[in-house]
């Protein structure tokens, strides 16, 4: 393994950690690393990284579900030092770069809400994007404008932004009355009523 590499490498576990916090695993499906070599010039390592796919699980360990429009997406960098505390970009101390995505949602249901605070329009932030034409690909799929879809949400680490519960698994699609996920596809109506039992 190259220098590089063993940088990257080293920088997705800091990275993992902080976006999650120090936590204890329990469940069978706790973590999945996948490298892969990306061919546009960009980065080379791609991560997924997940607490749980079970959907009951993950709502749970949500704070809001939301229902509703991506209304805006901007891609952001965050800068850490060795120690994972987040910088400001012109510090002399930045150790990692992390490049992710920050989508606006506007509501059109709250299913959930951390102590009953209903918002119009959610702010959320998923690990990778692209910035200055290169591209980070995690197993959150990029949405656009005017998508509609369900999220479940937990605050970042960052105390800042809020994030999906289990990355991929914390968000759903919603087209034609279905619920398209990671890896479960059901009717929207099935996802709601799972989510707020």
């Amino acid at each position: 393994m190259n220098q590089k590499s063993k940088f990257l490498l080293i920088a997705l576990v800091a990275i993992s950690i902080a976006s999650v916090g120090i936590i204890s695993i329990t469940t069978d499906n706790a973590e999945t690393y996948n490298e892969k070599t990306i061919n546009d010039g960009g980065y080379t390592l791609v991560h997924d990284l997940y607490l749980t796919t079970d959907l009951e699980e993950i709502r749970d360990l949500s704070q809001d579900i939301v229902k509703g429009t991506i209304v805006s997406k901007t891609a952001i960098l965050e800068y850490r030092d060795t120690e994972g505390n987040f910088l400001d970009a012109d510090s002399k101390n930045i150790a990692v770069t992390e490049p992710y995505t920050v989508y606006e949602l506007s509501t059109e249901k709250s299913v959930k809400s951390k102590d009953n605070q209903y918002k119009d329009l959610y702010t959320f932030k998923v690990f990778g994007g692209e910035i200055n034409g290169n591209k980070m690909i995690t197993d959150v799929p990029e949405f656009k404008e005017g998508d509609k879809v369900v999220v479940i949400l937990t605050e970042a680490f960052d105390g800042k932004h809020q994030e999906l519960v289990s990355g991929g698994f914390g968000i759903y699609k919603i087209e034609d009355g279905n619920a398209l996920g990671r890896e479960n596809n059901m009717t929207e109506k099935e996802l709601l009523e799972t989510l707020t039992q």
